[in-house]
């Protein structure tokens, strides 16, 4: 009975711990969750219970191999529950990388036991609370780092943590700082520009200084976060401030700069994103000045042309005339600032009395030169026989057809070339009249008249334009000093008009600026040009433009004498005025009165070779016969036979009196006494008798003028020396004694020859002009000058 009690007790025993264990199985007590092994147990027991199933383990009447795993978990679980009390009741303001470690450590214990821990989510959300907060301190001490990306990714881990007062703090300082950095960015942006874009024309600039952008630099600095425009803020300040350093030393100086020194140094700033007032008043200024050169080309340059506004209204480097054109045009268009040695002396270093002197020196120089080309051109001689390196016009072509001489360079020109030259300053609205009728016309060929040369009162507004720029252009400097040169040319031409030396020329009008309006211009232009003459020019100017010129206010005769020297320096004078590039009325009326010297020098000398000839006669001589020419018009009539242009061989009294019998060419310019006295000799009636119509209406005209009496002379060499188209309607269309007769149109004066033939010439067809022929010159064709002379 006492054994089966036993043995009873004993499978009472073995049958509680076989359910202990079985407990203890199912509790998978020995299996740690890690990291691979996250499932939940089947059963978990609370810190409670396990104490219990710990104390009824103890209580078995035999020992449970598996009863060791239950007490390690209750100690685990014992030793879990002080350390997460201990760090639950530490507070956060004094966390450290010491607390995280041992959250992360004992919340990983808590982790691995498959006991119901009440501190354990306590324990995850402190750990979440401090890693926040530490990943918050770390950015703070690295606020490079701190971009608006990593704000807003903590500000979403704050939404996801357990809420404190200490973690709440944190939030809404990074919502602040998110606010802060946004702010900052769209200030930032509104002062950063993209270079790469042009402006639009109607947005509005907003300017900023250098104050503005500091302070919001400073700004930037206070800021404890990352601003992705700040670096490039930062260096667009630094660039501005050497700009603008740049810029205010450049107009510290007592003269403003140059246009290309303010091109430099606005491309420059047109690389610093950021809106500049200084900026945009510089850019003002260089289309104010890009406008001005607009205005000075259009006024004087012509279309097409090879030559820059700087190069046009500097004197020329070398007076190289048609050859030049050409080589230039083979060459292409030389550099403006490889111009010329004057072109060089516009730099930011030159005053403008370094470029006065300067353009003075170019003058000089150019004076030199064109007269030197004018030299060689007068050794040219175009009626001469056609030689091998002799060559005219800006073709380079030998001698042909008509030729017209440019009055400056003093080269021969085709007509066919200089046609649509003509055309063009026909067309021009800067075209000249002349205030008194001029019978020989003025030709300057296309390189001496470089420009369409303005009037000098349409110059005044360019110089009163380029006084309001903050700039300074070469072009303006350099007209500058053409507009002087044109005033003290001016002068001088008004003080030898004014004087005595002119009372012998004919009369020829005055000019027709007056008085008030001349000293207004003078005053303006020297208002405008910013430099006045010296105080002897200016008496000179004040006192010619007080009186009339005296050629013009002074009764002459036409028989005195011309003082000696006065066509050499009125032909100087011309020369001058010619290489102007500016209109002048004083230029029209010097070229009068070169023209009025002439025929004065022309008329004396021919009264010194008749007095001559006179005295190794013995009769006394007759009547002296006028130069038999006529001026009829003719008509053009329909034909198939191409006509051609009128036109007009232009030499200058200089020649024709230089130059006699050309070889080859046909024509004779000489005293033809001789011929003239054997015609007298045969008689009036000898010889009419078997002529041209044109011959007999001649001699008839003279025969009346000699019937007349010495009261007709005038008459009679007048009817001599021209005949109405109205009296000759019958003969208009006969051809001229040339052999290649070029049948011009139009106005046509006619030559006779005095060598004996007594043929009619269009002037035209032998090279000849009216205002090349004084009135005792005689013409001998070329027929009559191949003959044995009388």
């Amino acid at each position: 009975m006492h054994k089966t009690e036993l043995v009873r007790a004993l499978e009472t025993a073995i049958e509680d711990a076989e359910k202990c264990a079985s407990v203890i199985a199912q509790l998978d007590l020995n299996k740690m969750r890690t990291r691979t092994r996250q499932h939940d147990p089947k059963y978990r027991l609370t810190i409670h219970e396990l104490t219990l199933f710990a104390a009824e383990i103890d209580g078995l009447a035999c020992v449970l191999p598996e009863g060791s795993a239950v007490k390690e978990v209750l100690r685990q679980t014992s030793e879990f529950e002080t350390r997460a009390t201990e760090l639950l009741n530490k507070d956060l303001d004094k966390t450290d990388q010491t607390y995280v470690r041992e959250l992360e450590e004992t919340s990983e214990l808590g982790s691995r036991l498959c006991i119901v821990l009440p501190a354990l989510p306590a324990l995850q959300a402190r750990l979440a609370q401090v890693r926040f907060l530490e990943e918050v301190r770390t950015y703070r001490e690295d606020c490079s780092t701190l971009t608006r990306d990593v704000i807003q990714r903590l500000l979403n881990d704050a939404d996801n943590v357990v809420p404190h007062h200490r973690v709440e703090m944190e939030r809404s300082l990074l919502y602040k700082l998110k606010a802060q950095v946004e702010e900052w960015e769209t200030r930032a942006r509104a002062v950063l520009i993209d270079t790469s874009k042009h402006p639009q024309p109607d947005e509005e600039p907003q300017y900023t200084t250098l104050s503005e952008l500091d302070a919001l630099l400073a700004d930037g600095e206070e800021i404890e976060a990352a601003l992705p425009s700040y670096h490039a803020l930062q260096t667009a300040v630094s660039h501005a401030r050497d700009w603008l350093s740049k810029v205010e030393e450049m107009q510290s100086k007592e003269l403003y700069p140059y246009m290309h020194s303010v091109e430099s140094i606005v491309k420059k700033g047109q690389q610093i994103p950021l809106q500049l007032y200084e900026k945009h008043q510089l850019q003002q200024a260089l289309h104010s000045a890009r406008d001005w050169q607009r205005g000075a080309a259009d006024m004087f340059l012509k279309q097409n042309w090879q030559y820059t506004l700087l190069e046009a209204l500097s004197p020329r480097v070398e007076a190289s005339g048609a050859e030049g054109t050409r080589r230039r045009a083979r060459a292409g268009e030389a550099s403006s600032l490889e111009a010329g040695l004057f072109l060089r002396h516009f730099s930011e270093d030159s005053t403008p009395t370094d470029i006065v002197q300067a353009f003075k020196h170019a003058e000089q120089q150019e004076l030199h030169a064109i007269k030197e080309l004018r030299a060689r051109n007068l050794r040219k001689e175009v009626r001469a026989p056609v030689s091998a390196g002799v060559t005219f016009c800006t073709c380079q072509k030998r001698q042909y057809g008509v030729m017209t001489q440019c009055e400056l360079c003093k080269d021969w020109f085709h007509a066919s070339c200089i046609a649509a030259s003509k055309e063009d300053r026909e067309e021009s609205p800067e075209r000249i009249e002349v205030p008194f009728p001029n019978t020989e016309p003025k030709f300057l060929c296309s390189d001496c008249m470089r420009t369409k040369r303005p009037r000098l009162d349409r110059i005044l507004a360019l110089l009163v334009w380029l006084q309001k720029l903050p700039v300074r252009l070469a072009e303006g400097e350099a007209l500058q000093c053409v507009t002087e040169r044109a005033m003290a040319w001016q002068d001088s031409a008004r003080a030898l008009l004014a004087s005595p030396l002119l009372a012998s020329l004919p009369a020829l009008p005055a000019l027709s600026c007056s008085r008030e309006k001349a000293d207004k211009l003078n005053a303006e232009l020297k208002k405008a040009t910013g430099r006045a003459h010296d105080s002897h020019n200016a008496q000179n100017a004040r006192s010619s433009a007080s009186v009339e010129h005296a050629y013009s206010a002074t009764p002459r005769s036409p028989g005195a004498r011309v003082a000696p020297g006065l066509l050499q320096k009125l032909e100087d004078l011309m020369l001058e005025g010619d290489l102007l590039e500016v209109r002048l009325e004083e230029q029209a009326s010097v070229w009068g009165a070169v023209l009025a010297c002439r025929g004065a020098e022309g008329r004396r000398a021919a009264r010194h070779d008749a007095g001559r000839r006179k005295r190794h006669q013995r009769a006394p001589r007759h009547h002296h016969q006028l130069k038999r020419t006529r001026t009829r018009h003719h008509h053009v009539q329909p034909t198939a036979k191409p006509t051609l242009k009128r036109g007009t061989a232009t030499t200058t009294n200089y020649l024709n009196r230089k130059q006699g019998v050309s070889s080859g060419s046909g024509l004779m310019m000489r005293k033809h006494y001789m011929a003239r006295q054997e015609r007298r000799k045969r008689g009036l009636a000898a010889t009419t008798r078997g002529k041209h119509p044109r011959q007999t209406r001649m001699a008839g005209a003279r025969a009346a003028a000699g019937a007349g009496g010495a009261g007709s002379t005038a008459r009679g060499a007048a009817s001599r020396r021209s005949s109405s188209s109205s009296a000759s309607s019958a003969e208009d269309d006969e051809d001229c004694a040339a052999h290649n007769c070029l049948r011009p149109t139009g106005k046509v004066d006619w030559v006779q020859c005095d060598g004996g033939c007594d043929q009619w010439f269009h002037m035209h067809c032998v090279g000849l002009s009216r205002a090349a022929l004084r009135d005792d010159d005689d013409y001998v064709c070329g027929t009559c000058a191949r003959g044995p002379r009388q």
